[in-house]
């Protein structure tokens, strides 16, 4: 995961439970911070001022980007672990998060507060990913689903039954586009690598 100006790389080890953080000027390694229990997303927002990383534990961690110190500014509780994923907005005002309790927060990024929680059935969530302008939430779920949800009402506003579990969405940067992609199979049984395309116009 870069920084909003790539001057800082960072990725997790093996383990899940250590960041490591590459700056790209020094062409080395300037920092690892170690964690109490697993992690699984993380996210520099688009200031360089904080980063978002989620864990295990059902917390999310804030760090604080510019000193890179390893005791978080603050921890923030708004899931029944684990949480699956993290995505801020373009715009960097909010955040959403998706966890194994079938939850989706949204976040205010400044006052660090959830103020709106999305749930659609019982199944654990695995991706959350903004859209371009940040209107449009998709969301990819341990089994066989991918729905889009209207950021300001919370409605679904879009929903696929997929004959196969997604493991990866992108949006396309320029309009309401989306990819995803995950384990299909053929009629053998083979992997075919699919990628299946959306257009919400």
């Amino acid at each position: 995961m870069w920084n909003s100006d790539s001057s800082l790389f960072a990725f997790n080890n093996k383990d899940d439970d250590l960041i490591n953080i590459f700056d790209y000027r020094k062409m080395q390694i300037v920092k690892q911070i170690q964690f109490k229990n697993k992690i699984a997303e993380f996210e520099f927002d688009k200031s360089n001022s904080v980063i978002l990383v989620t864990s295990s534990s059902g917390s999310i961690i804030v760090l604080n980007a510019s000193t890179l110190d390893e005791v978080p500014l603050t921890i923030l509780d708004g899931h029944y672990p684990p949480i699956n994923s993290i995505n801020i907005n373009k715009q960097n005002t909010i955040f959403a998060t998706g966890a194994a309790d079938a939850l989706i927060c949204l976040w205010d990024l400044h006052e660090l507060m959830s103020y709106k929680v999305i749930k659609k059935g019982e199944i654990p969530i695995r991706k959350v990913l903004f859209s371009y302008d940040s209107e449009l939430l998709a969301t990819i779920y341990e089994g066989n689903n991918l729905d889009i949800f209207d950021v300001g009402t919370g409605e679904c506003v879009y929903s696929i039954l997929t004959e196969n579990p997604q493991y990866s969405i992108a949006w396309s940067p320029i309009g309401n586009n989306l990819a995803y992609c995950g384990d299909d199979k053929n009629r053998n049984n083979v992997d075919e690598g699919n990628i299946h395309l959306v257009s919400l116009i």
